[in-house]
């Protein structure tokens, strides 16, 4: 079959076709005397099997890897099981984050629903009070505009409201017109 019967049948594109075979994913295939490139039913196989280990969040080189094995005549079972080991900790260390994402984001919506709109800080002055003022404005104004420093520990251990924002984006936004 030509590459274009076998991208039909395999639902891969020829170009993507001619990068396997350049990648070594593909052995290169035979010419008919015309020049164009004949492929068998092991080349269909072969890219679904490409096709179902990138499924699987095998990168292109990790199924090089075991494409050469198998070529090489050695059974790849043991190389794959550790790969997908490998795969499978990934995802679970992504779930634990996304899961601690979650309860973050569901305690700040909580928290964001049972306060009022607005509070006052010292200085007279209103800032809005949502779930995020606790994590990232911390809850309560000392307006301590005079004790922004120039050190990150200085900067972080200020406790912030929405005047103290304001103005020091006022003062960058006037020393960077200055």
């Amino acid at each position: 079959m030509r590459i274009g019967e076998l991208a039909a049948a395999s639902g891969h594109p020829t170009r993507t076709i001619r990068f396997y075979e350049t990648r070594g994913l593909l052995p290169e295939p035979t010419r008919s005397t015309n020049g164009y490139r004949v492929y068998t039913d092991a080349d269909s196989h072969r890219l679904e099997f490409i096709r179902n280990a990138q499924t699987a969040g095998l990168t292109l080189t990790e199924i090089a890897s075991v494409i050469h094995l198998r070529d090489d005549g050695t059974p790849p079972c043991s190389h794959v099981n550790e790969l997908l080991d490998a795969k499978l900790a990934d995802v679970q260390q992504r779930l634990d984050q996304l899961t601690e994402l979650r309860s973050e984001l569901q305690e700040l919506v909580r928290r964001g629903r049972t306060r009022e709109q607005c509070v006052p800080c010292s200085a007279g002055r209103r800032r809005t009070e949502c779930g995020l003022d606790d994590g990232a404005l911390r809850s309560g104004c000392e307006h301590r505009v005079e004790s922004y420093g120039t050190t990150r520990n200085e900067r972080e251990g200020a406790t912030k409201c929405q005047h103290w924002i304001e103005h020091v984006t006022d003062g960058a936004s006037q020393r960077a017109r200055g």
